[in-house]
C-alpha cells in the first residue's frame, strides 16, 4: 500500500490530477487495471495540434473523440518494469491518449493499463471506449 501511495504522489507531482484503480472481479479473476488522468499545463512544446504532437511520439496517431475533438493515441505493450510497477513481473499493455484543451496551451493525457495479457484485446476497447466519453462543457 505504501509503494501505491508514493507512486500516486509521484504521479501527482507530474500533473496527475486523478487516479483510477480497477477492483473489478468477474468470475474471480480481478480485472486489473488503472487510469491516471494529467494536466501539462504548459502544453508540448512547438505542438499546437494533435498532428504536431503525433508526428513527434512514437506510434502516434490521430483520432478522433467525439466530444472532445481530435486526440493523439499510441497503444504499446511489453514487459514490466518490476522496478517501476511495484514487482509485478507480468507484461503490460498501455493506452495513452493526449487531448488538447480548448482555449488553452494545456493538454490533458489519459494513461490506461493493464497486466492482463489475455484480457488485452477487449481491456484496449475498454480503454477506448472511456476515453470516448471525454467532453468538454
Amino acid at each position: 500500500m505504501r509503494d501505491l501511495q508514493k507512486r500516486a504522489r509521484a504521479a501527482y507531482r507530474v500533473g496527475g490530477v486523478e487516479l483510477y484503480l480497477s477492483v473489478l472481479t468477474v468470475g474471480g479473476v480481478p480485472l486489473a487495471s488503472s487510469l491516471l488522468v494529467s494536466l501539462v499545463p504548459e502544453g508540448w512544446p512547438g505542438c499546437r495540434t494533435a498532428y504536431d504532437l503525433a508526428r513527434r511520439l512514437a506510434g502516434g496517431e490521430v483520432v478522433e473523440l467525439e466530444g472532445a475533438g481530435e486526440a493523439v493515441r499510441q497503444e504499446r505493450a511489453g514487459a514490466s518494469d518490476p522496478e517501476r510497477l511495484m514487482g509485478s513481473t507480468l507484461a503490460t499493455t498501455t493506452v495513452v491518449y493526449n487531448v488538447p484543451v480548448p482555449a488553452s496551451q494545456a493538454w490533458l493525457t489519459l494513461t490506461f493499463s493493464t497486466p492482463m495479457e489475455a484480457l488485452a484485446p477487449k481491456m484496449v476497447e475498454l480503454f477506448d471506449t472511456v476515453a470516448g466519453t471525454l467532453h468538454w462543457q
